[in-house]
């Protein structure tokens, strides 16, 4: 919240910060209540199917859209991409990218109706169709860190216009994401909460988080080689209790994404 009602004074390090980590915040926000939704379901025998393989370890907005979310990209498939491109008659790649920019324009509107939801859409859906037609051209197979970086870049790009309130302030915050007029200042994460170790907390949560997504197991790789053991039970008995006693503390707060 700081970094988007500070937008003026950020540098273009603190305003890449602050996108990337709000980036990791709606994942793991989303990913940790997906995983728990899944687990409930198990309870009552019903199998719900995953939700989020890895996606920020994509290297393709393609590959993106096949770990992030996974039950909406099939539903937008079966039911939005699919029937408009029946619709169009003949498939092509130019109907086939027009099909994926109207599905993804429609699927960001879906997250409610405001301009900054299209256009998060809309740039999910110009990525997809670039993407198509990149593959489909058979053009030269990008270096892997190559690919990755721009995806996560989109990503992030777009998450800006998800959080931001409305199109004024996504512009502003793009403004200091490639504004280089202050590039590397870091004084305002010295200033979050008017303490200095915010900036420690801010860099090792980052770090924690980042060092998760991609260099440990997914919650869903987790679930398929799980074997039960009596340190996974240990284990297991000891985070239950931490999540019940945190039920009955002041620190809890609403999942982020029940907003949408």
């Amino acid at each position: 919240d700081y970094g988007f009602g500070n937008i003026a004074n950020l540098s273009t390090f603190e305003a890449w910060c602050f996108a990337s980590a709000f980036a990791l915040q709606i994942y793991f926000d989303f990913s940790g209540y997906s995983d728990m939704a899944i687990a409930s379901a198990m309870f009552l025998g019903i199998e719900v199917p995953r939700n989020f393989d890895g996606p920020y370890r994509a290297t393709s907005i393609i590959e993106f859209w096949k770990r992030w979310h996974i039950t909406l990209t099939s539903f937008i498939t079966t039911y939005i991409y699919t029937p408009l491109l029946q619709s169009f008659g003949r498939v092509t790649l130019a109907t086939s990218a027009v099909a994926t920019l109207i599905a993804m324009t429609l699927a960001g509107l879906w997250h409610g109706p405001n301009w900054t939801f299209v256009i998060f859409g809309a740039i999910h859906g110009t990525g997809l169709a670039v993407n198509q037609y990149w593959r489909k051209k058979k053009m030269p197979e990008m270096p892997k860190l190559v690919g990755w970086l721009l995806t996560f870049v989109l990503v992030d790009i777009a998450f800006v216009f998800f959080r931001s309130p409305n199109l004024r302030t996504a512009g502003s915050f793009l403004s200091r994401l490639f504004g280089w007029q202050q590039p590397f200042g870091i004084e305002n994460l010295h200033k979050m909460n008017g303490v200095g170790p915010m900036l420690v907390v801010l860099a090792l949560s980052q770090f924690a988080g980042i060092v998760v997504l991609f260099w440990r197991k997914s919650s869903d790789q987790l679930a398929r080689e799980f074997k039960p053991t009596w340190s996974n039970y240990a284990a297991t008995a000891a985070y239950a209790l931490i999540a019940f006693l945190y039920l009955n503390s002041n620190v809890a707060k609403p999942f982020l994404y029940f907003a949408f």
